[in-house]
Formats: structure tokens, sequence, C-alpha cells
């Protein structure tokens, strides 16, 4: 039986707090029930999502808006943008198990939960739940990167001072899932190991926000192409 780690802290958390009772309840059903696997994105359809919590079609639409600082929805797919925080999967068979999941999303899916600035769609109960407008997830980010850019230049000097902490701050600036910033930070670890010496004198948080923003954006620019070539 799968487990999810749910804080008690939440009920103090200012953002949950400021929440209707709906979105209260749906939160909470979107990151416990059995779909949401390991990567935070699975399919859910409105339907489902009102059989289960009890809420309207309206309640549903009407929460989905309250959610979207922490959940995308489009097409009849959820991403929780902090999933890993809920989980306790941990190990090396459960971080392949992860990169399968994530390969098992279609790319257009992916490529338009994961942006910055997903596809504005008006259609009921499928829209991106930023209702056109996302200046609070920008807003968030531009914070995030406030508060610590001053300390890139005299901080991580090893890679090692990298931790679940910066991953979250990342994934919460560039939109990724947590688990495409861990599978990033995984492939630096790898290519530091390849070549003695390799990486010395970096700032090792401002290389793995590189290698995220590099390969998200070559995600995105994939589908762009291929979906043009299909177009042709």
């Amino acid at each position: 039986m799968r487990a999810r780690i749910v804080y008690t802290k939440i009920w103090e958390d200012d953002w949950y707090c400021q929440l209707t009772r709906a979105s209260k309840l749906l939160f909470l059903y979107l990151v416990t029930n059995s779909r949401i696997g390991m990567t935070g994105i699975y399919e859910l359809s409105d339907r489902t999502a009102c059989f289960d919590t009890g809420l309207n079609q309206s309640e549903l639409d009407i929460s989905k808006k309250e959610l979207v600082k922490k959940v995308r929805f489009y097409q009849g797919w959820v991403f929780v943008i902090n999933a890993d925080k809920y989980n306790s999967f941990k190990g090396e068979k459960n971080k392949v198990a992860k990169e399968k999941e994530m390969k098992l999303v279609p790319k257009k899916i992916f490529s338009t939960l994961v942006s910055n600035k997903p596809d504005r769609v008006s259609g009921k109960g499928d829209s991106v739940s930023t209702n056109g407008d996302t200046s609070i997830i920008n807003n968030h980010n531009h914070n995030h990167n406030h508060n610590h850019n001053h300390n890139h230049k005299s901080e991580y000097k090893s890679i090692d001072d990298l931790t679940e902490k910066e991953f979250v701050e990342i994934a919460d600036k560039y939109g990724y899932p947590l688990a495409f910033v861990k599978s990033k930070y995984d492939d630096m670890v790898l290519w530091v190991g390849e070549k003695t010496g390799r990486g010395k004198g970096r700032n090792w948080r401002l290389t793995l926000m590189n290698w995220v923003k590099r390969d998200g954006l070559k995600i995105q620019q994939d589908y762009a192409k291929q979906n043009n070539e299909v177009a042709l």
C-alpha cells in the first residue's frame, strides 16, 4: 500500500488556511489519491474528481483556480508541482520507476504542464487553472530569485552543498517537476565523477539551474519541432 506524507503544519500554512473548504478538500485529495504516482503528473477526469470528493462541477472549477500556485490542470491531467514533498519513495529502484513514469506522460501534456507559461485553454474543466494569468507563479519565482541571488557567488562551491531545499526552490522557480530537477542533479554528479577536477570553481546551484533550464527548454523545443513536422 502506498503512503503519502501530509505534515500537520499544513493547518498553519498561510496559503492553505486561506483556501475555501472545497479547495482544502480538493488539494488533500490531489496529493493523497492513488493516481498521483511518483512524478505528480497523472490523469484525472473532472467526473472522477467530483465523484471521489463529492464536489460539484462548479465547486471543482472554482477550486482549480484557487490552487493555481500548487497545482496545474490541463486536458484531464493534473500536475502537483511539489509532489515529492508528499511521498516517501526512496532508493535507486524507485528513481528508475519514477523516470519510467515520467516517460509515459504524453509530450504535449508534459510540455504544457511544466512550462512557466501554459497554454491558455478556456475549455470548462480542462483548462490550465491560471485563467490566463501566470503572474502569481512568476512573482513567486521572482521573490525566490531576489532572496537568494546575493548568495550565489559565495556558496555552493561543492556539489554536495545542494540539498532538498535547493531542489524544491529550483523546481518552483522554473515550474518543473521536482523529480526532473533531481534527475538533472544526478546527471551532474555523474558528469563530475567522470573526470578528476571537473567543475572546479563552479557555483553548483547556478550550474544546476542552468542544466534544468537548458534541458527543460530543449524538451519544449523538441516537442514544438515535432508538431511542426507533423503539420507539414
